[in-house]
């Protein structure tokens, strides 16, 4: 079973809790593989559309990293699991890959550090259109 994430989809007012339910759904199917995109806004969407309204708020590149931190923190899973982690989608400001929960710690200091330094930029693009 394969399982695809969006980061950033619960914007800046639903980034904890969707990325503590996410880990809560992650622990119990326990996936064969796991990857996790970040939201890009397209033109003709709704939720552009609502980003452009003042309806939706974005998370920075850093806030992304913030979300999948506190998801990756949050799944449970045996260690005779082998879950695939792959963040190497275009959407993605960094790449991360692993298996769970064998490099949940490794993985949880490089996404801390990643979140540190983008943590520092001061513009991007909210499309996120690479």
């Amino acid at each position: 079973l394969s399982i695809m994430v969006i980061l950033g989809i619960a914007g800046k007012e639903g980034s904890e809790r969707h990325a503590l339910a996410t880990a809560e759904a992650i622990s119990e199917i326990r996936p064969t593989m796991l990857s996790a995109l970040c939201l890009m806004l397209y033109r003709g969407s709704e939720l552009k559309d609502q980003f452009e309204r003042g309806e939706f708020h974005p998370l920075s590149p850093g806030g992304l990293m913030h979300e999948l931190h506190t998801m990756l923190e949050h799944i449970h899973l045996p260690e005779d699991c082998h879950t695939l982690f792959r963040s190497n989608h275009v959407s993605n400001y960094v790449n991360f890959a692993g298996t769970l929960p064998q490099d949940r710690d490794r993985l949880i200091r490089e996404v801390a550090m990643a979140a540190s330094e983008l943590d520092k930029l001061k513009t991007w693009d909210v499309y996120n259109y690479g």
